[in-house]
């Protein structure tokens, strides 16, 4: 331990190591919240002081993995030290699932959590992301309880949403970061950098602002090899440019685009949707209990990986099943899609059915079936789900 002085130009220094062997792990990104620096051969580090930084993290790259991914800043010490475990599968492929806007008081979290776990033992992610919206001072104190690294038994990680910033401390992000730690942080997995960023504004007002976030980003991409793909996330889309994917500073403008973006995924809308700009997802996840405001059914979000692409997404419903009926009926047949709110239609002895599907790729439309036989006579596949009723004008059909 070396004490601190209070000189703006005091360094953090440190070194990241391989659990267990001691080596030194070299090329390492390391960060203060903004600045973002390199280990060298010998593991070492050194970064400037930043008024606002109350972290230092370190991006766990891909092959390793630890809980303690961050230490907090302290006034009487300089020297901060990471210790990353190696991980014996890989991760080249690779699931992630994705939680938004679960929204708990102090009773923790619901049923929900339930199904997060089967959901957890059938698609065996790599880790759990949680968008934000944890929901004020109570539901920040007990969602970690419910849901962390130990009782889910895979990483979990945390965005803040709008109504996570509370007044507690001297600023909204205060309670988030004393229980979940940093709101600005990155790690890898595979071919993947996984960049979390704040919303920057919320019921209680913020610490960092948009210039912030754009500027550890930016420091952020700078250290990224060019062979990974990115996937951010946080709590909405991009600074109000849900098509842009464009960070400003005041200053400078970082087109993620042009830094290998993958996806941005957020909650904050509570609907299920998943669409392509360009080779850009836009990834949003319903509540993942009672669901979302366009009668989206509550779900919990899988996205697979599989080298730098993304290859699926499945949204893992909470309060739909998808029952078959009990009997008596005349044929059954799959139209691929979920029918959700869609009532058929029939004429002419044909029923015209609408489907949805929020997941990738994508399954949905209007199917057309003979009501004798129950033989698909025809599909036409939508760009998005069919959440209204099917409805007849002539020989038009409306969706």
């Amino acid at each position: 331990m070396k004490l601190r002085n209070n000189s703006a130009s005091t360094n953090y220094i440190g070194a990241v190591y391989e659990r267990g062997t001691g080596k030194p792990l070299a090329s390492v990104a390391v960060s203060n919240g903004r600045d973002v620096v390199l280990t060298d051969e010998s593991g070492r580090y050194a970064l400037n002081d930043w008024h606002k930084a109350d972290f230092i993290t370190v991006t766990i790259p891909s092959g390793y993995w630890t809980s303690n991914y961050y230490l907090p800043v302290s006034r009487e010490e300089t020297d901060y030290d990471f210790f990353l475990d190696r991980l014996e599968t890989d991760a080249t492929s690779h699931t992630f699932l994705h939680v938004a806007d679960s929204e708990v008081g102090a009773a923790g979290a619901g049923e929900w959590l339930e199904k997060l776990r089967r959901t957890v033992e059938e698609t065996h992610p790599a880790f759990i992301i949680h968008t934000g919206d944890i929901c004020y001072i109570d539901g920040l104190r007990a969602h970690i309880r419910d849901m962390n690294d130990e009782t889910m038994g895979v990483p979990v990680r945390y965005a803040i949403g709008n109504h996570d910033y509370v007044n507690w401390g001297k600023y909204g992000e205060a309670l988030f970061e004393s229980i979940y730690g940093p709101v600005m942080y990155s790690f890898e997995v595979g071919r993947i950098h996984y960049i979390v960023t704040p919303i920057v504004h919320g019921d209680v007002k913020a610490k960092y602002t948009e210039g912030n976030v754009a500027a550890y980003v930016r420091n952020d991409l700078r250290q990224v090899s060019p062979d990974k793909k990115v996937i951010l996330f946080n709590h909405d889309y991009c600074q109000n440019d849900e098509t842009g994917f464009v960070l400003s500073d005041g200053l400078t403008e970082t087109d993620l685009k042009e830094h290998n973006l993958l996806a941005w995924v957020f909650g904050h809308w509570h609907y299920n949707y998943l669409n392509e700009i360009g080779s850009t997802f836009n990834i949003t996840t319903s509540k993942p209990d009672g669901g979302g405001i366009d009668a989206s059914p509550a779900a919990v979000r899988s996205v697979v990986i599989v080298g730098g692409r993304l290859t699926a997404s499945h949204c893992h419903y909470n309060d739909f099943q998808g029952a078959r009926p009990n009997g008596g009926y005349k044929w059954s047949v799959s139209l691929g899609g979920n029918i959700l709110y869609s009532a058929p239609a029939w004429k002419d002895g044909i029923v015209y059915a609408g489907t949805s599907d929020d997941g990738w790729l994508k399954d949905c439309g209007v199917t057309a079936v003979h009501g004798e036989t129950g033989r698909v006579l025809w599909k036409y596949k939508t760009r998005n789900s069919v959440k209204s009723d099917i409805r007849m004008a002539g020989d038009t059909i409306i969706a």
